[in-house]
C-alpha cells in the first residue's frame, strides 16, 4: 500500500458504518489517513497491503510485528460488492504467507475479531485460524495460527 492508494473512496470506506462497525476506528480524513499510512510505511515492524479483486482495490490488510515473535493481522473489505465472495479468506491466507516471509521467526500470527463479526470469524476459520483467547463478553476474541 502506498499513499497513492489512500483515495477519497478508501477514506469513505473508513467512515462507512457498515464497513467499520466492528473495527473500533474513528472518523478518518484524507489527511489523517495518509499520515497514518506514512507512519507505517516508515516502520520496519509494519507492512500494509492493498486487497484487489477484479483489477481494483477492494480493501486493505495490515501486518504488525510485536517484537515478541507475534504478528498481528488485520484486514478490511471496504467495497460492499466484494463482501461475501471469499476475498477476505484469500487475503488472510496471503497475509499469513507474507508475514512468515517477512518474519520467519514468528511463533504466532494473531487477529482480534469482534464477537458479532460473523463474516470475519468465518473468514479466519476458513483460513485455518483457531480461537486462541475467546472473550466475547469483553467484546473481542483472538484468533491465531
Amino acid at each position: 500500500m502506498t499513499l497513492a492508494d489512500c483515495t477519497p473512496e478508501y477514506v469513505a470506506w473508513l467512515n462507512d458504518e457498515d464497513t467499520t462497525r466492528y473495527l473500533g476506528t474513528h472518523e478518518a480524513t484524507l489527511a489523517s489517513q495518509r499520515q497514518w499510512i506514512a507512519d507505517r510505511l516508515g516502520n520496519v515492524r509494519a507492512s500494509l497491503y492493498v486487497i484487489e479483486a477484479d483489477d481494483r482495490m477492494v480493501g486493505s490488510l495490515k501486518l504488525e510485528w510485536d517484537g515478541d515473535r507475534v504478528v498481528t493481522l488485520a484486514l478490511m473489505i471496504g467495497d460492499p460488492a466484494s463482501r461475501g465472495r471469499g476475498i477476505g479468506t484469500q487475503a488472510i491466507r496471503l497475509g499469513v504467507a507474507k508475514a512468515l516471509a517477512l518474519w520467519p521467526e514468528a511463533r504466532q500470527i494473531a487477529a482480534g475479531v469482534h464477537p458479532a463479526n460473523m463474516a470475519s470469524i468465518q473468514a479466519f476459520e476458513k483460513a485455518g485460524f483457531g480461537r486462541a483467547d475467546w472473550r466475547p463478553e469483553q467484546g473481542w476474541m483472538r484468533f491465531s495460527i
